[in-house]
């Protein structure tokens, strides 16, 4: 994989993280102009990650793009928006579902 191929699929899945933050921050909003906005942001951060999907797509295989965005995405929200920023609590059986993701992540690569 050439570092523009890395370094899309880091931003896509950084950009999908980035949707999920936006629809968790909405659900918590009470105004709605506020809800609005997140929703918006959501949205535009979603449709930036299918752009750098399409754009990865064309660099790399479709069976292994879609488990590596995907993997990548949910490790991201697990780990870093539950855990982190939103302090949610991450049971022992979702450890091991992520532990299972990133042996899958890499089981699709070799």
């Amino acid at each position: 994989m050439s570092c523009f191929v890395i370094a899309d699929l880091a931003l896509v899945a950084a950009v999908n993280t980035l949707a999920h933050f936006c629809f968790k921050r909405s659900s918590l909003i009470k105004r709605r102009r506020d809800f609005v906005f997140w929703q918006a942001a959501g949205n535009l951060a979603g449709f930036a990650g299918v752009l750098g999907y399409t754009w990865l797509l064309g660099r790399m295989g479709l069976h292994r793009a879609f488990p590596l965005v995907q993997g990548f995405t949910a490790l991201g929200v697990q780990l870093v928006l539950g855990l982190l920023v939103f302090k949610e609590r991450i049971g022992a059986r979702a450890w091991i579902g992520a532990l299972l993701v990133v042996g899958g992540m890499v089981a699709i690569q070799v």
